[in-house]
């Protein structure tokens, strides 16, 4: 088991061991946050392997002035928004198969619902409290990380959570 800074500090001089063990400390935060900025599973698997590759290849850059996991998310973020650019202006048609659809829809049906609700939520919070939200609850930053990801103060963060989750909370219940 290795301390949290030395993890890093031997990724760094190439132990296979603790870049493993950043990789799979990191890729199920990893993978929420950038779903929730994509539209597949695939694209976001795609966006994560995309993002351990560029922050394995560029590790001798980490100056650790933040955490490994504030740096690893903004050069996903970076990446998502370098793709929503190069990806403007592309449209894909996905191939009709009526049996596929059908089992796909029976498959999501159960919980539509609740998930359309929470999206239809989510969408109507301003920016920064719909950020705040996925970073703490949906990629499981604490609020030290999450202050670092927003660039603004950790009482802020604390701030902003508690107006978010009122907010959502009242619109909710005007549903």
């Amino acid at each position: 088991m290795f301390l949290k800074k030395n993890v890093v500090d031997k990724a760094k001089h190439g132990d296979k061991k603790a870049l493993e063990s950043l990789y799979t400390d990191h890729i199920r935060g990893l993978f929420i946050f950038v779903r929730t900025k994509v539209n597949t599973e695939e694209q976001a698997e795609d966006m994560c392997s995309e993002t351990f590759l560029k922050a394995f290849s560029k590790l001798d850059s980490f100056q650790e002035r933040s955490s490994f996991k504030s740096w690893l998310y903004t050069i996903a973020h970076n990446l998502i928004l370098d793709s929503y650019k190069k990806n403007s202006m592309e449209v894909k048609i996905k191939d009709f198969d009526p049996v596929q659809e059908e089992e796909e829809e029976q498959s999501v049906r159960t919980s539509i619902d609740d998930l359309q609700q929470l999206k239809d939520v989510m969408e109507q919070l301003p920016e920064n409290y719909r950020t705040v939200l996925e970073l703490r609850f949906l990629s499981n930053c604490n609020i030290r990380e999450t202050a670092e990801l927003m660039e603004i103060s950790a009482n802020n963060v604390k701030v902003l959570q508690n107006r978010a989750l009122k907010k959502a909370k009242k619109i909710a219940n005007d549903f």
